[in-house]
C-alpha cells in the first residue's frame, strides 16, 4: 500500500468535515465556477510509462459516450496509456463485481452502485481514492463533499462519486403543468405549501385518477426518513447499529406522507403501485412523460431520453419541502461511483495512469454529453457551475442539484442494501393500502430491518 499512501500527506477526514465543506461549496458555487477545479487538478503532461487500464461499466449509451470521450482524451495526451472499455449489462456487472475482486480478476477501474457495497468491507476490497491517488483537498474540490462522505472509511475515501438519479427526498416536477396552474415551484419549500400544490394539481374523473398531483414511488421511504429528521428524530443509530422506527416522531412523519393519499388524495396507488421490479405508473418514466403526474418521487433520472421522445418536455426538481425545522439533512439514495482496484498499489505505472484518468474529471466538457441525455445529477460541481451548462438539455437540472440538494445531502449509514426500496417500501405499502395498522407495520419493519442489519454486521465482523 505504500506506493499510494506515500504520494500525499495523510489528512484527517470526518463525515462532519465533509458535510460542512459541502455546505460551504454550495454557498460559494456561483463564485467558484469550473476554474478552481481545473486549476486544482492541473495534470502534468510528462509522458507516462506504458500501462493498460481496463474499465468495467454499465452498458448504457450515455455512459459509453462519456467513456469513449475519456478514452480519447487519455490516449491522445498519454500515448503510452491504453484504456480498455468493457460494457456489461447492469445485472451482470452487479453479479460479477465482488466475485472478480475476490478472485483477483477485477479490472483496474470499476463503475458500480454504492448500494451494492453497504454490507462489504470496502477498505479491504478496493484501493483508497484519498490519499491513494489524490489529496483530501483535491477530492473535495472535484466532487461534492457530501457525496464523498458515502465512501469514507476512517481517514480514507474509497468511492469516486459519479452520478445520482435523485430518487428519494427530491421531487421532480413537470414544469409545464405547474406553470399552467400558476404554481411557482420556488414557493414549495414547506410541507403545507407542497400539499396545497398537490391538491391543486391532481385531477380525478369520478373515482378514477387522471393525473396524480404528487405521485408516489418506492423511494418514498427516503422522504419518510428525511421527514423523521426534520421533526427532530432519527431512524437509525450508527453507534448501536439499530433501526428505530416505532417512536412517535417516525409515526408522525409517516402520517404526513400517508395523508397525501388518504386525506389530500393527490395519488392513488391502490390500483397501480410501482415497485423497483416494475417501474411503471403515473409517476414513473412512462406515465410522467405522458403528463400523468405533475410531481413525482421517482427521481429525475426518469426523464432521461425524453429529449428524444418528448423534446419539449421541461422538468425541474424540488428538495424535500420542510415538515419540521430540526434538521436540514436530505437523505438520498445510492450513488453511481467508480472504484479502484487494489492491484494498482503494486504497479506504479498503472497507478500513475489511473491518476491521469481521474484528472480528466476536472474538465466539465468531458461530461456535458450527460447533461444532454441524463436527467440525474453529475456529481462534479464544475459541470453544474460551468456557464455553458444551460446550453445542454438538462443543464438547468444540474444547476438545481448544485444549489438545492448537494449542500444538504447525506447517505444512509446502515448496512442493508437498498433498504428504502426493497425492505421499507413493501412494508409501507401495507400502511398506504390500509391492509394493516401503522403500529403493526412499523414494528414488523423495525424487527426485520434490525435482523438484516445484524446479519450484515456479522458478515463484516462488527
Amino acid at each position: 500500500m505504500a506506493v499510494g499512501m506515500d504520494r500525499f500527506a495523510r489528512a484527517q477526514l470526518s463525515r462532519r468535515d465533509l458535510l460542512k465543506a459541502g455546505a460551504l461549496a454550495g454557498a460559494s458555487a456561483a463564485v467558484a465556477g469550473a476554474y478552481g477545479s481545473r486549476r486544482a487538478f492541473a495534470q502534468s503532461t510528462s509522458p507516462l510509462a506504458p500501462a493498460e487500464l481496463e474499465l468495467w461499466y454499465q452498458d448504457w449509451p450515455p455512459l459509453t459516450a462519456v467513456y469513449q470521450q475519456l478514452k480519447s482524451k487519455v490516449e491522445s495526451q498519454q500515448p503510452a496509456v491504453t484504456l480498455k472499455l468493457t460494457p456489461l449489462p447492469y445485472e451482470q456487472l452487479q453479479s460479477k463485481l465482488l466475485p472478480a475482486v475476490a478472485a483477483g480478476e477485477e479490472p483496474e477501474i470499476m463503475n458500480a452502485y454504492s448500494s451494492w457495497l453497504v454490507a462489504s468491507d470496502i477498505a479491504s476490497l478496493f484501493a483508497p481514492v484519498t490519499p491513494g491517488i489524490m489529496s483530501t483537498e483535491k477530492a473535495q474540490s472535484l466532487f461534492y463533499p457530501s457525496a464523498l462522505s458515502e465512501g469514507l472509511r476512517g481517514d480514507n475515501a474509497y468511492y469516486l462519486p459519479f452520478l445520482n438519479g435523485m430518487g428519494g427526498s427530491t421531487w421532480t416536477y413537470n414544469a409545464s403543468i405547474l406553470e399552467d396552474a400558476g404554481i411557482d415551484p420556488a414557493t414549495l419549500t414547506t410541507w403545507d405549501a407542497f400539499v396545497d400544490a398537490g391538491k391543486q394539481l391532481v385531477q380525478w374523473d369520478g373515482n378514477d385518477l387522471v393525473r396524480a398531483g404528487i405521485a408516489f414511488s418506492p423511494y418514498i421511504a427516503s422522504a419518510w426518513v428525511t421527514a423523521i429528521r426534520e421533526l427532530g428524530g432519527e431512524y437509525y443509530d450508527a453507534a448501536t447499529g439499530k433501526f428505530t422506527l416505532t417512536h412517535d416522531i417516525a409515526k408522525q412523519a409517516l402520517k404526513n406522507i400517508d395523508d397525501l393519499l388518504k386525506v389530500h388524495k393527490v395519488d392513488d396507488i391502490t390500483k397501480e403501485a410501482p415497485s423497483h421490479a416494475n417501474m411503471t405508473g403515473y409517476g414513473a418514466a412512462d406515465g410522467f412523460e405522458q403528463g400523468k403526474a405533475a410531481i413525482t418521487n421517482f427521481g429525475s433520472w426518469i426523464v432521461s431520453g425524453y429529449e428524444t421522445t418528448s423534446p419539449e418536455f421541461r422538468a425541474g426538481i424540488l428538495a424535500q419541502p420542510s415538515i419540521g425545522d430540526a434538521s436540514d439533512r436530505l437523505e438520498l439514495g445510492h450513488n453511481a461511483i467508480h472504484l479502484l482496484s487494489r492491484k494498482l498499489l503494486d504497479d506504479p505505472a498503472k497507478l500513475a495512469a489511473a491518476e491521469f484518468f481521474v484528472s480528466q474529471f476536472a474538465d466539465p466538457t468531458n461530461f456535458f454529453s450527460l447533461a444532454d441525455t441524463y436527467g440525474g445529477s453529475v456529481i462534479i460541481p464544475a459541470v453544474a457551475q460551468d456557464p455553458s451548462i444551460t446550453d445542454h438539455h438538462w443543464g438547468a437540472l444540474q444547476q438545481q442539484y448544485d444549489q438545492l440538494v448537494w449542500p444538504r445531502a447525506v447517505f444512509e449509514e446502515h448496512h442493508v442494501p437498498d433498504w428504502n426500496i426493497t425492505v421499507a417500501w413493501p412494508d409501507l405499502l401495507r400502511v398506504f393500502k390500509d391492509s394493516e395498522s401503522m403500529d403493526t407495520v412499523l414494528s414488523d419493519l423495525e424487527t426485520e430491518s434490525n435482523q438484516l442489519e445484524q446479519d450484515a454486521l456479522d458478515r463484516l465482523g462488527s
